[in-house]
């Protein structure tokens, strides 16, 4: 086999909708954001260059380790590309930006009412998670047609929380060195270690939590609205508590971030177990029923999890080498299509997509069920 399965890829202008308004909104507040954001860092460039270079420096390894690890988990249905890039773009640009000048207000203000300690836990839950899911709503609109599944909410809410964190781990890292007055260098390196040690990943679990539910209400139409819009606010209010509680000057048991960010970590696993099982209920539904030839009973569980895939591909490479090990990978990402090609059908029979993901598995099962060729020299 000499090329990969080809697989069934996301059509043309996924988010390019200029005939949605929503879309308009999208571009004209990415535009103003983006011109905010970027005067502010050409005001960072000035003071404090090298703080800045290493600030991104360092979130830029975090951003790849956070963007491997969402593609480690997306194990069904992978999001279009531009959907992924349009989150972490709003999370980055719009949210950040706005974020920087209502935190500024809603810390006046709860200074006002002798809560100084309380600025940053009051203020910041209610306008980045705000801005936040916002943008997972604007562009789940806009891509709408390519929403299928709660789980696509999940991973669009993680996604803008990359852009946040990334975003505001640099900025923080150039304000620190501007204040210090020793060394900019140092400041900029400790703020950024000390970012990525306490809280790595806190902006992807709150805003993948109401982003799950955003994909919740639009996806889940055998619900009723009540339901649906009941488990949306349940989970922004979950994901505004956890922001609430990490900020949060507490006294006691829960002060520190060693004793916090467990909390935050199972509630991002239990949201995410759910999610999977029923990522798994809906692919192993889909495919049931196929011919054998489609897709074994062993295969189907197999799928299951990432571990499974991988022990199923170990078992191929144990016994063929690396080239069976690519042929059924190439096997489990053309089963992976026919399901969503499946899903998406009115008329599976009559269905060209469906008959191409057919197709895909045929050539693929055929080139894994031949027996290698040794060749002499």
């Amino acid at each position: 086999m000499t090329a990969p399965v080809a697989l069934a890829s996301s059509p043309q202008h996924v988010f390019y909708q200029p005939r949605r308004p929503m879309f308009w909104v999208y571009v004209g507040l990415m535009s103003i954001g983006g011109f905010n954001l970027a005067m502010l860092l050409f005001k960072y460039l000035e003071l404090a260059p090298i703080a800045l270079a290493i600030s991104m420096v360092i979130n830029a390894v975090l951003a790849w380790l956070f963007l491997k690890l969402i593609n480690w988990i997306d194990l069904f249905e992978r999001e279009p590309l531009s959907l992924l890039v349009a989150g972490m773009g709003w999370g980055g640009i719009v949210a950040t930006g706005f974020a920087i000048h209502a935190n500024d207000q809603l810390i006046t203000a709860v200074m006002k009412l002798d809560l100084d300690d309380w600025g940053a836990a009051i203020a910041a839950p209610i306008d980045e998670e705000l801005l936040k899911l916002i943008g997972v709503i604007v562009v789940m609109v806009i891509g709408r047609a390519y929403i299928h599944r709660a789980m696509d909410g999940l991973i669009l809410g993680m996604m803008c929380g990359v852009g946040f964190e990334v975003v505001e781990n640099i900025l923080y890292g150039v304000q620190s060195a501007i204040a210090d007055v020793n060394s900019d260098v140092a400041a900029a390196v400790t703020t950024g270690l000390a970012r990525l040690t306490f809280g790595v990943g806190g902006h992807l679990i709150f805003t993948g939590i109401s982003g799950f539910g955003v994909g919740y209400v639009m996806t889940r139409r055998d619900k009723s609205i009540l339901n649906r819009f009941g488990v949306a606010f349940g989970l922004f209010a979950v994901a505004w508590g956890l922001h609430f509680l990490w900020d949060a000057p507490f006294e006691g048991l829960i002060t520190g971030p060693l004793l916090k960010y467990p909390i935050l970590l199972i509630a991002i696993f239990l949201l995410y177990r759910y999610a999977i099982r029923r990522e798994w209920d809906w692919f192993s539904r889909t495919m049931a029923g196929q011919p054998d030839e489609v897709i074994t009973k062993n295969e189907i569980t197999a799928m299951r999890t990432l571990r499974g895939r991988r022990k199923a591909r170990r078992k191929a490479r144990r016994d063929g080498g690396m080239l069976k090990k690519r042929q059924l990978r190439y096997l489990q990402d053309a089963q992976l299509g026919l399901a969503i090609a499946l899903d998406r059908s009115d008329d599976p029979d009559k269905d060209p997509a469906v008959a191409a993901r057919r197709e895909d598995i045929m050539v693929a099962r055929e080139a894994l069920t031949q027996p290698l060729t040794r060749y002499r020299h």
